[in-house]
């Protein structure tokens, strides 16, 4: 009785030996994946956001993914490849340091154990980098230290900046320390040091649309805006969104209109009605790292609370309002500048 329970048991696990094998060595072989670029949005005249879909991992891991782009269709194959992460479905990744008013060229990619594959190329122009004022207001203007000249604009009773600061330049004509490292960066704020560095490290390509960055440190001095000039306090912060109507509504008002600069605009119109024409220069986490340029815009006040933080004031892309923030002062934030003497 056993032998023959035997002999009928090995002719069935034979069979699913070779089933089992069969299968391991189809899945071995697999197919190359199926990749598409889905979307591209958020676009800036320095950035954009590209989105990719796999819709087919060709039955095997997929190990790699992202967009390749370039200035011309040919080489979109292989140039700038820029991952993002591993997995089947949608991704994104975001592209940055552009130029405005030029046509680029991207497609999307994935890697499996077979091999890699490609989307259809999708060509963008990038938009100017002109800053857009308000055409229905009298700007005046101030000169810093370093010969940089703002537009100026009257709100209230208030004569703000009508730009982010980039000067470097303290206004006793001693120089800001830049350091355009992670180490030098944190190796001043360890210190509590001043200290300023440009976005994405690269002062040239940026200051002259988003300014400078600073850490609180720099403002702290009291020297970093012109002479008769002085970084606003937390109060002349919110005394400029009450004149707005307050501070859930005072983000569109005080914001650059369109979307050179900012990501979009859609959800939360921008007016620019003040005329201070806010720009989404992001900042530096102090760690060698920085965030938000295109979505945010930060700002220091002059003022510190009794825990030693400072405080900062943001508006972003997607919302109506200005919103008031305590962090550390080793960040690097913009930094508008107000008047001294202002009408009563």
């Amino acid at each position: 009785m056993k032998n023959i329970i035997k002999r009928s048991i090995y002719p069935l696990m034979l069979g699913f030996m070779i089933v089992l094998f069969n299968g391991c060595e189809k899945d071995e072989e697999g197919q190359l994946p199926i990749v598409e670029t889905n979307a591209l949005y958020n676009l800036t005249s320095i950035g954009a956001f590209c989105e990719g879909n796999i819709t087919s991992d060709g039955g095997a891991k997929i190990t790699n993914r992202g967009f390749c782009w370039s200035l011309d269709s040919s080489s979109a194959i292989v140039s700038n490849p820029t991952s993002a992460g591993m997995g089947k479905g949608y991704f994104t990744v975001k592209m940055f340091g552009l130029n405005p008013r030029t046509t680029y060229y991207v497609r999307a990619f994935a890697s499996n154990r077979v091999g890699t594959t490609y989307s259809e190329v999708m060509m963008f122009k990038t938009p100017g980098d002109e800053i857009v004022f308000n055409p229905s207001k009298t700007y005046g203007t101030v000169t810093d230290v370093d010969n940089n000249t703002y537009k100026t604009i009257k709100i209230g009773n208030q004569t703000w900046m009508a730009e982010n600061l980039k000067v470097i330049t303290y206004n006793d004509s001693v120089a800001i320390p830049l350091f355009s490292d992670d180490m030098g960066w944190r190796n001043r704020e360890a210190f509590n040091l001043p200290v300023y560095c440009g976005t994405y490290n690269n002062v040239l390509a940026f200051k002259d649309i988003y300014g400078a960055y600073y850490n609180w440190n720099v403002v702290n001095t009291g020297k970093l805006c012109p002479t008769g000039w002085h970084v606003p306090s937390e109060n002349e912060w919110q005394a400029l969104c009450n004149y707005l109507g307050g501070a859930g509504v005072a983000g569109s008002k005080l914001k650059e209109t369109g979307s050179n600069h900012w990501w979009y605009n859609q959800s939360a119109e921008a007016t620019n009605e003040s005329g201070f024409t806010a720009l989404p220069g992001g900042g530096g986490l102090g760690s060698g790292s920085f965030t938000s340029i295109g979505g945010y815009g930060y700002w220091w006040s002059s003022t510190m609370t009794a825990d030693s933080n400072a405080v900062k004031f943001n508006i972003y892309c997607s919302d109506d309002g200005v919103f008031r923030y305590e962090i550390n002062p080793r960040y690097g934030f913009s930094v508008r500048c107000i008047k001294d003497s202002q009408e009563e």
